[in-house]
Order: C-alpha cells, then sequence, then structure tokens
C-alpha cells in the first residue's frame, strides 16, 4: 500500500496524496483575507492551476480557507472534473456558489467515512 503524503503549499492549504485522490485544502494562495485584515506570511508563488490536485476540500466558510477568488480561476473544464468536499449546511450556501461556478459537490456528514 503506497503511504500517504502531505504538502504543505501555504497558510492551512495542503494537498493530501493518497494516490488516486489528491485531495486540495483550504486554498488561499493569494491576496488578502479579513477585508485586508490578513496577508499571507510567505507569498505562494504558485497559482491554483499550477497545483495537481482531483478533489477540493473546504474545511469551513472563513475567508482564508474558503478563497472564492482562487475557486474563479479555475478554467471550466477543469472545474467540472474537481469536486469540492464540504460539511452540509442548513443554508447551502457554500456549496451553492461553488456549483454556481461550475463545481460539482459532495455534502460531507459527520463521522461518515467517504471513499474517493
Amino acid at each position: 500500500m503506497r503511504p500517504i503524503t502531505l504538502e504543505f503549499i501555504n497558510h492551512a492549504c495542503v494537498i493530501i496524496d493518497a494516490g488516486s485522490a489528491r485531495i486540495l485544502c483550504d486554498p488561499w494562495l493569494s491576496g488578502s483575507a479579513f477585508d485586508n485584515g490578513w496577508d499571507l506570511l510567505v507569498q505562494t508563488g504558485q497559482s491554483i492551476n499550477d497545483l495537481d490536485f482531483t478533489h477540493i476540500w473546504l474545511s469551513h466558510e472563513h475567508p482564508d480557507h474558503f478563497c472564492p477568488s482562487e475557486l474563479k480561476k479555475l478554467p471550466d473544464e477543469r472545474r467540472r472534473a474537481t469536486p469540492i468536499l464540504y460539511q452540509k449546511t442548513r443554508d447551502g450556501k457554500v456549496q451553492a456558489f461553488c456549483k454556481g461556478l461550475g463545481y460539482p459537490t459532495i455534502d460531507l456528514f459527520p463521522f461518515e467515512k467517504y471513499r474517493l
């Protein structure tokens, strides 16, 4: 069995490589967050388009984890092929936003296991 690896990108952004699935987590790669209150400590030097991944996981809705400007940078064809993994919420607004950009979404439920 191939070991799972973790590639640190920046801030909370990592890629979890499990072989058949490469999950990009919390992609905030450029710009500021919280109304220009936070900046990245170190500029990433890479665009989301430079990264190799099969899925995107968003941990929560704060702009240093759920960064709409990064999600908009992927071309339409890649968006349609990249599922967004996000917790099931009552309002569904993160999923609706991602679907509006053309991403498929997978609702995650607490304590459930998912095969990707």
